[in-house]
Formats: C-alpha cells, structure tokens, sequence
C-alpha cells in the first residue's frame, strides 16, 4: 500500500498507529502497530520539516535518506511555480520529470514489498486547496497495473482541519 501525505498528517497517522480509509465504499484499516516494521516514511519532496517538529517520525524517518528523488520536482520548477502560480504549467513539467525518471520509479515499484506500507510525504498543505506534486503522482501511479489498487491519497479539499 502507498500512502500520499504531509509530514504532519504522517506525524498524526503514525501517534493514532492507524489509517482509515473508504475503499470501494467499505471502511478498511491499516493497522501501523502489529509489526513497527510493516511501514516507512519517505519524502518526496526536496527538503524535509526539521526533526524536533516531527516528533513522531523522529526514529522512523531518517531525512535525506529516506528521499525518493525520483518523485521530487526541481527547484527550478517549484520555485517558478510558487511566483506564477501556473498550475497547468507545473504539471506538465513534472510529468515530464516523471516520465524521464519511469526506470527509476519502475524499479521502485517493483522492489515494493507485499505486506509493507509506504508512506510518502511532501510539504503543501493542501486544506485550503492547494495543489501539491503528490496528487500528480498519485494519478499517474492510477496506471501502474503494479500498485494502482494499492493507492490511497490523503487530499483535503476544504477549510482548515481543526485538531481535537
């Protein structure tokens, strides 16, 4: 299974040891806590939140190391998008970073093991309707005949989340 999220979403979902989620208009649960090793976090963005702001992820997500590069947009072209705002623009370019790095995410998806969670994380908060690199990746892994029923994408539409 491929979770797409935020680093604080994935803070939250690791404290709840849990995720739920409609599947086919069921409710299912991944159980995080059966086995500590059924899961990992790993960044697809360029930077990650410091450490002492993640408190939860601090032993499990190791920084740079846990970096899928493959799925990360340049600098050149996040920066170009946070000063035009162009998202039509954005999105065919990291398509086409994507579609230039295929050999590498088909090499990852097929080392992918069966029973293991893999949490993947970026920064853009998207409760105000943001958009965020994770939703295009989520969408052209909708094709891989490997993983696309093994998708779930946590994508808020809406106002700000209000913690409990």
């Amino acid at each position: 299974m491929i979770v797409f999220t935020t680093f604080w979403d994935a803070c939250q979902l690791v404290d709840s040891k849990m995720i739920l989620f409609d599947w086919k208009n069921s409710i299912k649960k991944l159980d995080l806590i059966s086995d500590p090793c059924n899961f990992s976090i790993h960044s697809v963005a360029l930077a990650h939140p410091p450490f002492e702001k993640i408190p939860s992820l601090q032993n499990i997500f190791r920084g740079d190391r846990d970096r899928l590069n493959f799925f990360c947009p340049t600098y050149d072209l996040l920066h170009k998008y946070h000063s035009d705002k162009d998202w039509n623009y954005y999105t065919e370019k990291f398509n086409g970073i994507l579609e230039k790095n295929r050999p590498s995410i088909n090499n990852w998806l097929s080392s992918l093991e069966q029973n293991h969670i893999y949490i993947l994380c970026c920064w853009e908060d998207t409760s105000l309707k943001a958009n965020c690199h994770r939703k295009i990746i989520y969408e052209r892994l909708q094709r891989s005949e490997i993983v696309k029923n093994k998708l779930i994408l946590i994508y808020r539409n809406g106002g700000k989340v209000k913690k409990s």
